[in-house]
């Protein structure tokens, strides 16, 4: 918070983004009994305009900066509500915009950047390599205009991301040191680490290692279940563990129980006391116990571990949580192991009719300007965009879906994600701003839909109409941001700069050739 004088609707914004934040810390304190009085300024629902207020808020929210630590951070928003793009926003641009950062900011902005993406990247992320480019795109209305390419002095954590995918087991991950070099660059980095692009560089990083994780979390415990069934065959009864700081006869059944608690997802403040090296040491164990234990039965032995390379993270894996007093965890690279890890994407189902009308397509001009003209736009593809803008409402409606967060909502084969400004702009009563954004949605699923289908060699509809439907919302968008940057309404701006963006982005995707 700044304390310069300032215009009364910019006070009034000041204290609205202050009071999130408040909510936060508030929050925070209580938890963990921070030992901090609350601040009356922030409690008061009064936006008072004199600096001596704003200077007390502001320095009630630097003292509880230096109180919190990054994992309770972590442990709040990952076992709250309050881990919403609505404050998130609000705290990763608290935390940039200090003009003195120390390590423990560091840590924060990696933790809250990466948590705030997870929170807005499509369902795709999860399937497949995600581009630098796409990373930054949705970054850009947080961290400000990003470079093409990240900078130079990160070249090394891009050669460590390209080798993510060979990796078979959390050995593999943590013998690599590729988390080690991380901890070095961002040391060296100074304040170059805080520039747009590297930030966007270093959270697509810790992106691809969450992702990563919790692939290789699911391939330990799967080989560990492997095994134990096999000792139970033989007729073992116990493993040493002894390795991983547990008994030297632990049963079988104890066993099977971690296994089942590595499952459940992340809740409490490190409950079990477990970190990620324990499942490493039990998977040894393990292994080493079957590969010294006698055969028996007409079974045939087996001469080689299981190959779990292959092995898919299931539904709700967590990632296990860490000790605050391991150095290792007070890395956010590291510490990103304590996330759940992400559910894997079923394929879409055939597509669903309320998006696939099929009539012809119809033959139109696009004026000059390459903007075409509303009655250009064939009667289908508006019937499309309707119902897209029907099915969305009924689908947030039919969930309960609230003001202020994400949303994936089925519509024509595909699930499309909704901002939370996207879903309140569905929620709210309609103003320009809500219908430009409500159309832009609608233009975007439309468009998602007719890719799947050609995706799966069915006919879509008239692309090049669908493509002239989508330049005619992104004209609209444009000249709302335009009307919002005049009105001084930033977030508005802002919120419809990032949809146009994604708008764009699809349209992009939609005119390329198709492999």
């Amino acid at each position: 918070m700044t304390t310069a004088a300032k215009p009364i609707t910019e006070i009034a914004a000041q204290w609205r983004e202050a009071r999130k934040l408040y909510v936060i810390y508030s929050a925070l304190l209580e938890r963990f009994a921070l030992g901090a009085p609350p601040c009356p300024e922030l409690d008061s629902p009064i936006d008072r305009n004199e600096p001596e207020a704003l200077e007390r808020a502001a320095k009630w929210m630097l003292q509880m900066d230096e109180r919190i630590h990054v994992h309770q951070l972590r442990q709040l928003l990952q076992t709250s509500q309050l881990s919403t793009e609505e404050y998130l926003r609000p705290l990763i641009t608290h935390h940039l915009q200090k003009e003195k950062k120390n390590e423990a900011d560091r840590d924060k902005i990696d933790f809250l950047l990466v948590q705030y993406l997870c929170l807005c990247a499509p369902p795709a992320f999860y399937e497949r390599s995600v581009a630098f480019e796409e990373i930054a795109q949705i970054l850009e209305p947080l961290l400000g205009e990003v470079g093409a390419h990240p900078p130079r002095w990160l070249e090394p954590l891009e050669q460590a991301t390209s080798q993510l995918d060979s990796l078979r087991s959390l050995r593999d991950l943590l013998e690599q040191g590729t988390l080690e070099q991380m901890r070095k660059l961002k040391a060296g980095g100074g304040e170059m680490y805080f520039g747009p692009t590297a930030l966007a560089a270093i959270t697509r990083f810790n992106f691809l290692v969450r992702k990563s994780f919790g692939r290789l979390i699911a391939a330990d415990l799967h080989a560990i279940r492997f095994s134990l069934n096999e000792l139970e065959r033989r007729g073992v009864a116990t493993v040493d563990c002894t390795r991983a700081n547990l008994s030297s006869q632990e049963s079988i059944d104890n066993l099977r129980q971690a296994c089942h608690e590595w499952k459940k997802p992340f809740r409490a403040a490190y409950a079990a006391g477990h970190n990620f090296k324990e499942l490493i040491e039990i998977r040894t164990a393990v292994e080493d116990t079957l590969a010294h234990a006698p055969q028996s039965g007409s079974a045939a032995p087996s001469s080689k571990k299981p190959d779990v390379s292959a092995a898919p993270a299931s539904n709700g894996t967590p990632l296990p949580s860490e000790k605050p007093a391991d150095k290792q965890h007070n890395d956010p690279i590291a510490v990103e192991f304590t996330h759940k890890a992400q559910p894997k994407i079923t394929p879409p189902k055939p597509a669903a009719p309320e998006l696939m009308s099929m009539q012809a397509p119809s033959q139109t001009t696009t004026p000059a300007g390459g903007t075409p003209a509303p009655s250009a736009i064939a009667p289908a593809i508006a019937a499309e965009m309707q119902a897209a803008v029907d099915q969305i409402n009924r689908e947030l409606t039919k969930n309960h879906v609230k003001a202020g967060s994400v949303a994936n909502i089925p519509l024509g084969g595909v699930k499309l994600m909704l901002s939370s400004w996207e879903v309140g702009a569905f929620l709210q009563n309609a103003d320009e701003t809500t219908e430009t954004l409500q159309r832009a949605v609608a233009a975007r699923a439309v468009i998602a839909a007719q890719i799947e289908r050609r995706k799966r060699g069915e006919i879509p509809l008239d692309l090049p109409q669908v493509i002239k439907m989508a330049q005619l919302e992104s004209g609209k968008i444009q000249a709302r941001i335009a009307s919002a940057k005049q009105a001084k309404d930033i977030d508005s701006a802002v919120n419809l700069a990032a949809t146009h963006k994604r708008l764009l982005a699809l349209m992009d995707e939609a005119v390329k050739p198709r492999k």
